[in-house]
């Protein structure tokens, strides 16, 4: 018998185990991507693509921090899991976030 169920850790896990996206009703949308050792953020308007912070990344049960070579810094942002959705806030403002759905085999080929 086989079954499969993700087990997580921690809030660090759930959030770092996946890709994220968020879409909000003013045109502003973002995705978040964790690859290897590093995290990939960018912030769209309107699909055009506007900010993109990457880099190295390390994260606690609350903040997930950005160290981007590009602009010789560290973004730091809180974050809550919720499993479902995922809070991110940064300079007051807050975008949710939900799980990228990766397409099935069926969906690509028609």
């Amino acid at each position: 018998m086989c079954g499969c169920k993700r087990i997580t850790e921690s809030s660090v896990d759930e959030l770092t185990m996946g890709s994220w996206y968020a879409e909000n009703p003013s045109g502003i949308s973002a995705s978040l991507e964790f690859i290897d050792d590093e995290a990939v953020f960018r912030i769209y308007e309107k699909g055009d693509r506007v900010t993109e912070i990457s880099g190295a990344f390390a994260a606690d049960k609350d903040s997930l921090f950005i160290t981007s070579d590009a602009y010789c810094r560290t973004f730091s942002f809180g974050y809550k899991v919720f499993g479902d959705r995922c809070e991110i806030t940064y300079g007051g403002e807050c975008l949710v976030f939900y799980p990228k759905r990766v397409a099935t085999s069926d969906e690509i080929l028609g």
